[in-house]
């Protein structure tokens, strides 16, 4: 396989148990995986870490690459940041009790992401009224999932242009809590270790991570379906106890979420309440790919602002998630309508850091290849003068028992070197029938 093993991977595979049944070749949607003597799973282009892999394995041979969930334990100075899906997995606990169980368990601080997703969304009200009203430069795709940007890296580079320019949460947040709380406690930012609860893989390889390189503190990412026993114990023992003040929050991004800002565990969240109107939210990974295939064809240009979620129903969708998705979409919708609605931000705070355009980072197609890992050897004429050649020979049954997901893609591992067309059972079938019939 070239560069295999330079390739970022968000998952592991069992190849000691695999059956080869080709589930996850036929699920992969940047059809990345082979399988090989019958059971040997390779990686032979990026893993955008969806998870669909996972979720299809009948046999549990592929797991995400995470970290033991008592890692943080270990650490000098843990910090924890929570996604709103984290909340969607308690129905009878709410989010300041969610918090508390999380330093119960032993982070030194918790961090509310709902806290930096309002600035993100009010950011992105203020770009959408400056930017040109034409066609151009329509619909704003959200750059929110990571998947959503590895996908697009990968299958649809086209689009790039067309990706939010205002900065994730998670780049601004990293940076400035851990100097926040580095300049609070007066330690080291080295002493800080920065732990993600994760829905889904996409943050378990730091190699492949939109995170910052090269930070003087660590970054590391937990599933949530890891620490869910735990943390519900030490929920349960709150709820049953006297309040403990010193579970308290400490800073304001330590507050519980409040309102519709909980809802971006779902999709449609992102612009939940907002003054984007012209807008569509779209989740699973099919129905990303099917519309990124649209957009591609110059389809919804009158639309402002596109979310893509490629996990069915948003975040709680995600494989590391431990409770049901529509559960956890209703617990969520029941939070809501329990938290208190205030305001987080003064608006003089965001229009300045708006100004100072502290939120945008333009994304490249040489960054897009930084952050997300090389791409593939473009193909020549005669490559696909050859893939067109090698496909007539196929029966075109796309049956995946060459270990490629379909014909077309064996073709071209073919090309590549990375498959023999002798591979092709189907066609050593008809070969070898063919013989018989002459003799």
């Amino acid at each position: 396989m070239e560069n295999s093993k330079d390739l970022p991977c968000y998952v592991g595979f069992d190849n000691e148990h695999c059956t080869g049944c080709g589930g996850c070749v036929k699920a992969c949607p940047t059809k990345a995986i082979r399988i090989k003597e019958g059971k040997s799973l390779l990686l032979v282009d990026n893993c955008i870490g969806c998870g669909l892999c996972i979720n299809v394995c009948p046999q549990g041979c592929i797991t995400p690459t995470t970290i033991p969930a008592q890692a943080f334990k270990e650490t000098q100075f843990p910090i924890i940041f929570v996604a709103p899906v984290l909340y969607s997995q308690f129905r009878d606990a709410t989010p300041g009790e969610v918090l508390k169980g999380l330093k119960a368990m032993g982070f030194k601080h918790t961090v509310d992401m709902s806290y930096f997703f309002t600035l993100f969304k009010r950011a992105t009200e203020q770009h959408l009224k400056n930017i040109s009203k034409t066609l151009e430069g329509r619909p704003v795709i959200s750059t929110m999932c990571p998947v959503v940007l590895r996908l697009i890296a990968c299958r649809f580079p086209s689009l790039i242009d067309l990706l939010h320019p205002v900065l994730r949460p998670v780049s601004v947040m990293v940076k400035d809590v851990a100097a926040f709380i580095a300049s609070h406690h007066k330690i080291d930012l080295k002493d800080i270790s920065i732990f993600y609860l994760n829905p889904c893989p996409t943050k378990m390889n730091p190699k492949g991570s939109s995170l910052p390189h090269g930070s003087p503190y660590s970054t590391r990412a937990i599933g949530i379906n890891q620490i869910y026993g735990e943390l519900n114990k030490h929920i349960k023992t709150i709820q049953d106890s006297p309040p403990d003040r010193s579970l308290d929050p400490v800073f304001e991004f330590e507050e519980p979420p409040t309102g519709k800002s909980l809802l971006w565990g779902i999709s449609g969240g992102e612009t939940a309440e907002s003054t984007i109107k012209n807008k569509l939210c779209i989740s699973g990974m099919n129905e990303t790919l099917e519309y990124l295939e649209k957009i591609e064809l110059g389809l919804f240009k009158e639309y402002d602002f596109i979310e893509f979620k490629t996990c069915r129903e948003g975040c709680v969708g995600g494989s590391l998630c431990a409770v049901d998705k529509y559960v956890a979409k209703n617990n969520l919708q029941q939070h809501v309508n329990r938290a208190e609605a205030r305001e987080r931000h003064r608006d003089h705070l965001l229009k300045d850091l708006y100004a100072e355009e502290r939120f945008f980072d333009k994304l490249t197609s040489s960054k897009m290849e930084k952050l997300f890992g090389q791409r593939k050897e473009p193909l020549s004429i005669d490559d696909l003068t050859r893939i067109n050649q090698i496909l007539k020979q196929l029966p075109g049954f796309n049956c995946a028992a060459c270990g490629a997901p379909d014909c077309p893609t064996f073709a071209e591992d073919v090309i590549r070197g990375r498959a023999c067309i002798s591979e092709c059972p189907p066609l050593k079938t008809s070969e070898d029938h063919t013989k018989g019939e002459k003799s």
